[in-house]
């Protein structure tokens, strides 16, 4: 779709109603990757859904909206962990054979 931005994902439709009467319909745009405000160790911004290799093996990055926190896959906050010494690798999107357990 023109004049989308690379990361939303159009949701539609979506309707008003009032007393069984449609009132109009609007599209939604959802954001996806969102930014984490951190970066791996070659510098590249990290962002929800990617996928980052660690010394545990390949893991992707998630919100926690329990928390409240970024973590990885298996809810290990991001902060805790040395992320200037892990690489992105991917995304889940684009990627997900990254995820796979061999």
């Amino acid at each position: 779709m023109e004049g989308l931005e690379k990361g939303t994902i159009p949701y539609t439709p979506a309707y008003t109603w009032e007393n069984e009467h449609q009132l109009g319909q609007f599209s939604v745009l959802v954001a996806r990757n969102e930014y984490t405000g951190l970066k791996d160790m070659n510098g590249k911004e990290i962002y929800e859904g990617d996928i980052v290799k660690t010394t545990t093996g390949n893991h992707q990055i998630i919100w926690d909206g329990k928390d409240g926190m970024w973590g990885f896959d298996d809810r290990y906050p991001l902060f805790f962990a040395d992320i200037n010494q892990r690489e992105v690798i991917g995304n889940s999107y684009e990627n997900p054979e990254l995820l796979e357990v061999k």
